[in-house]
């Protein structure tokens, strides 16, 4: 399973904003979204990253803009999750 974390810049802090049960591809497409607009439920956010809780190292599969140093770490490693794009860095 997917889940997406939002990072919102009036308190600085990381906050979970995942919804369980969404299917993987439509969280996809809202991070995509959200990327682009760089608004999240009508709020400003300043990074976000999804990790794949499938996988055996928690895999985090994609990032854009700021994530705490332990995700961009993460991203970096090597993965075993399907949903992985190459060269999809986008910070």
């Amino acid at each position: 399973m997917l889940k997406l974390y939002i990072a919102y810049p009036e308190n600085g802090r990381f906050v979970d904003d995942a919804e369980y049960g969404t299917p993987s591809e439509d969280l996809l497409k809202r991070f995509d979204e959200t990327k682009q607009s760089k608004k999240h439920k009508g709020r400003e956010m300043i990074g976000m990253w999804v990790i794949d809780e499938a996988t055996e190292n928690e895999d985090v599969i994609r990032k854009f803009g700021r994530v705490p140093h332990e995700m961009a770490i993460r991203y970096n490693a090597p993965k075993t999750s399907k949903y992985q794009i190459k060269d999809w860095d986008l910070v």
